[in-house]
């Protein structure tokens, strides 16, 4: 039996499930995560590419200075890649566009069967931005909601943004670039990024929008001590960082949360996800992710 909810939020990856679930479009979200392995959703910017391709044929001379000389192949591959200045003005190593193409054909506001509302971070203004589409409630329930956000704004959901506000939610900082939207403002360009840097578990947007009883979807188990995770690159160094922040941030809005009249009922998996946020090619590991998810959620 699934359960149904008035007010569905989101933030960073859980953008994604809230935008189908408000729609109901749950069939179609079990099957996103169950092919989005083999559609090779998380794959770099062609630079990016060049850039690894000109470090394997760099490494695959090595100890060979005598075919390095005058390697054609080589200095081409030095030329694809671009002027350095280019290079270094990016502002994100993965394309965004092979997401955008499976979220695209699915979400639509006219298909919402409850409230949504989707957390972002809007670097350009230093905020934390909600945008949001309500279902079956009067202009008073609007009102009170964007009134208890204030002053970090809120803006309403249309079919010009749904996309991208979705998009912006979980665009991870340095891995993708921030999703550009204007709010309607000409010759005004706010970058949005991964909404969990601001607001992790959106649980004081529900309580905004009138929510008396609340479930939050963690993505960890009970932690019995601080988890311990080696950073071995400069890629796990901003991922650690990121997560360690936005925990801290959850447990505010924990403390928070137990202040208000809200119930507030926690959804948990029984062991750590073994995916990482950009591992959306690994298969097995999403597999065990999904099928513990729906174990614990048909118990909650």
């Amino acid at each position: 039996m699934r359960t149904k909810f008035d007010i569905v939020c989101g933030t960073s990856i859980g953008a994604i499930n809230a935008a189908f679930f408000a729609q109901g479009a749950l069939d179609e979200l079990a099957e996103l995560w169950k092919t989005i392995p083999s559609q090779n959703a998380v794959r770099y910017l062609d630079v990016v590419k060049k850039v690894s391709a000109f470090i394997d044929n760099v490494e695959g001379l090595r100890g060979k200075p005598l075919e390095a000389i005058g390697n054609l192949h080589l200095l081409n591959s030095w030329f694809e890649i671009g002027s350095k200045k280019a290079l270094l003005a990016l502002r994100g190593v993965y394309d965004p566009a092979p997401i955008e193409a499976l979220l695209k054909p699915i979400l639509s506001l006219n298909a919402l069967k409850a409230t949504l509302i989707i957390s972002t971070t809007n670097l350009t203004n230093g905020t934390s931005d909600a945008f949001y589409s309500f279902v079956n409630a009067t202009n008073d329930d609007e009102q009170r909601f964007t009134t208890f956000r204030s002053p970090d704004p809120s803006y309403r959901l249309s079919n010009d943004n749904y996309l991208s506000a979705v998009r912006a939610s979980m665009s991870i900082p340095g891995a993708f670039e921030p999703v550009g939207m204007n709010l309607g403002q000409s010759n005004v360009r706010h970058d949005y990024v991964d909404g969990g840097v601001t607001n992790n578990s959106p649980i004081s947007l529900a309580i905004a929008a009138g929510a008396t009883e609340v479930h939050v979807v963690f993505l960890d188990p009970v932690p019995s001590a601080q988890a311990v995770s080696a950073t071995a690159s400069l890629a796990d160094i901003g991922i650690a960082s990121l997560s360690v922040m936005q925990q801290r941030i959850l447990e505010l809005d924990m403390k928070l949360a137990q202040t208000s009249t809200a119930t507030i009922k926690q959804i948990r998996p029984t062991k750590p996800i073994a995916v990482s946020v950009l591992d959306f090619n690994d298969a097995v590991g999403i597999a065990a992710a999904y099928a513990d998810g729906l174990q614990v959620g048909s118990t909650a």
